[in-house]
């Protein structure tokens, strides 16, 4: 997928900032992966390196979601000639 080999790791849910009980501000990023909630406090300094990842993952996931719909279509086509 073009622009997405910069981004490297793609991130599925929106970066919050939050303050931590050491002081600093972070980035907070909450998501679900394999039916697992997870969170990770990212240093501010990176808020973006990691938009661009989000944008990214953004972006993978509508392509994804077309092309499956396009190839359901294709295969229900595909059968309606048979």
């Amino acid at each position: 997928m073009p622009g997405t080999e910069r981004a490297g790791v793609r991130r599925p849910s929106p970066a919050g900032h939050r303050r931590r009980a050491r002081g600093g501000l972070y980035l907070h990023l909450t998501y679900v992966h394999k039916d697992k909630g997870r969170t990770e406090y990212v240093l501010d300094k990176h808020e973006e390196r990691v938009t661009v990842q989000l944008a990214a993952y953004r972006r993978f996931k509508a392509l994804t979601t077309e092309w499956v719909g396009l190839a359901i279509e294709q295969a229900r086509l595909t059968l309606a000639e048979k």
